[in-house]
């Protein structure tokens, strides 16, 4: 058996270029959202990138305390606890209709209401082990995007008690778009804010693009391409963030909601978008639906590129996600 997460789960990795003489860039960690979040900005001063980065940083756990399910006090765990409604805040409304457009834009392969199968896989126990098949199908008959109903009254009402929202595939993506905004609403005109892999870059440095690599799913010190992104989105999801092994056979977080199972013949998945929170949920329905029917998928939406490495270590890209490479892959 094995354990493992990836280390601090950032997933895309920063690759050198040089602030103007006038800025400098400065970086800073902190924690939110069950996940590393790596702020790193260009500013006249310290001072200016510290107040800046603070007024991001509780932005960004403001949403956290509204929509993130392990929160007590979120609005995403109370309609959890529900029996059949409950109402919510606005803002937590138009992020779950959000949700629910992107789980029929992509047929279900991202799904929002994947929790009570996902709780079945305990990543954090001592001998971890993976579900048995009659305990999934019982967890299923609880899952479906379209059984919530988002109310134009501010309630959101479940068809099933069990029914249960996990929100990881998107918040976080909501909360960098989130932290972004005010990033740029104090006068940073430059930067990163990266949440686990799920980032945004903003403004450029020295004239050019930022430079980002995406990780080799087999070797954390090394990326198997780097992207040149500016005023867009990309974020990853890969089966070497969250498993474990059991028997030889890998177990991971990504879960194909129609089977309940870890989805499979993916290796690592990245998504460039307009929004952190489109690409976010865009990357988890892309690695259940594997490169071929996912990338047709992509190629039919405007603004959103991807690449997939399959499970034999072959990239398959969309037609337009070549204008990011900083050099051909392959």
């Amino acid at each position: 058996m094995r354990v493992s997460r990836a280390s601090g789960l950032i997933l895309l990795l920063f690759v050198g270029c040089r602030a103007t003489d006038e800025d400098e860039t400065y970086r800073f960690t902190r924690f939110s959202m069950g996940t590393v979040v790596d702020y790193t900005v260009v500013a006249s001063d310290g001072e200016v990138a510290r107040a800046a980065v603070a007024a991001a940083h509780n932005e960004m756990e403001r949403v956290s305390r509204l929509l993130w399910e392990d929160d007590t006090l979120s609005a995403v765990y109370g309609i959890n606890e529900a029996v059949d409604s409950l109402a919510v805040p606005q803002e937590a409304l138009e992020f779950l209709t959000r949700a629910q457009i992107i789980a029929r834009e992509t047929g279900g392969a991202f799904d929002p209401t994947i929790k009570p199968v996902s709780d079945l896989y305990d990543f954090e126990a001592a001998e971890p082990m993976p579900p048995t098949a009659s305990a999934r199908t019982e967890r299923l008959r609880s899952v479906g995007y379209e059984r919530y109903r988002v109310g134009v009254d501010g309630y959101v009402v479940k068809d099933t008690a069990a029914l249960a929202v996990a929100v990881g595939g998107i918040a976080k993506g909501y909360a960098v778009d989130r932290a972004v905004a005010i990033l740029t609403e104090s006068g940073v005109e430059a930067g990163i804010v990266n949440a686990g892999g799920d980032l945004y870059s903003f403004g450029s440095r020295a004239g050019k693009r930022w430079r980002i690599g995406v990780r080799d799913p087999d070797d954390a010190d090394d990326v198997v391409v780097v992207l040149n992104l500016q005023d867009i989105a990309a974020a990853t999801s890969g089966d070497y963030q969250q498993f474990f092994e059991h028997n030889g056979i890998r177990y991971h977080h990504i879960l194909d909601p129609a089977r309940g199972t870890p989805a499979r013949g993916s290796r690592t998945v990245t998504v460039v978008a307009s929004t952190t929170e489109s690409a976010d949920a865009l990357a988890t329905a892309l690695f259940v639906l594997g490169a071929e029917a996912g990338l047709a998928m992509i190629d039919d939406m405007p603004d959103v590129e991807a690449l997939v490495v399959d499970s034999a270590g072959v990239m398959h890209h969309s037609t337009g996600m070549p204008e990011y490479f900083d050099e051909p892959p392959f």
